[in-house]
């Protein structure tokens, strides 16, 4: 797992990263990728995940 945290310009990003199997997020259960997305809106702050050898999630929040 790598995980990154930085500031870049009037953003917070948090980028991490892992090397397992990845996942389809269209068929992801549970609750937990839409409680990230619900978190993230009351800030509001974006999320990305990409998957294909692993999965990355890409984060950004914006500083005020």
């Amino acid at each position: 797992v790598n995980v990154q945290l930085y500031k870049s310009g009037k953003q917070l990003i948090l980028l991490v990263e892992d090397n397992g199997k990845g996942m389809d997020i269209g068929l992801a259960k549970g609750h937990g990728i839409d409680n990230i997305k619900s978190r993230l809106n009351i800030i509001n702050g974006k999320v990305n995940f990409e998957t294909s050898q692993g999965t990355t999630a890409f984060v950004s929040v914006p500083l005020s």
